[in-house]
């Protein structure tokens, strides 16, 4: 039986081309070689740069880092954002941490101040009341 033609006429044959196994395989390496080398020179590059860029950013905002601070004033940092702008540190009543006064929220229910840690928010209610661990258990 013969082949049927092909109705698209605009399409040239595709010509072979012969190359070499061994051609082939030295330039692929090569090839893979050079996007590997690329792609870790961008990895160890861009971390390089966030790190630094990050250490600045410390250095210039009210948020610090424990190493870049003294004893004392670590002692003084809020545990859950690590500011330093609170004039009055509240210390949580299950995990006696340190926090600033946006970090923490009072029980409803023994009205007692608890962290975000050791809270939980009920959306049962009409409005979003914070309950403590150990008053949501019961």
């Amino acid at each position: 039986m013969v082949k049927r033609l092909c109705p698209f006429d605009d399409f040239e044959p595709q010509m072979k081309i012969h190359v070499s196994d061994l051609d082939s395989v030295a330039t692929r390496d090569e090839a893979i070689n050079k996007v590997y080398e690329k792609t870790r020179n961008l990895l160890f590059g861009s971390a390089s740069h966030h790190n630094t860029t990050q250490d600045s950013i410390d250095q210039s905002s009210t948020k610090v880092t424990n190493q870049s601070q003294p004893r004392g004033i670590q002692e003084n940092l809020c545990h859950a954002c690590k500011s330093v702008n609170f004039l009055q540190p509240n210390q949580c009543w299950f995990c006696d941490s340190r926090f600033c006064s946006s970090c923490v929220a009072p029980c409803c229910l023994c009205f007692q101040v608890f962290c975000r840690d050791c809270s939980t928010i009920r959306y049962d209610q009409n409005s979003d009341v914070t309950v403590c661990l150990s008053c949501s258990s019961t």
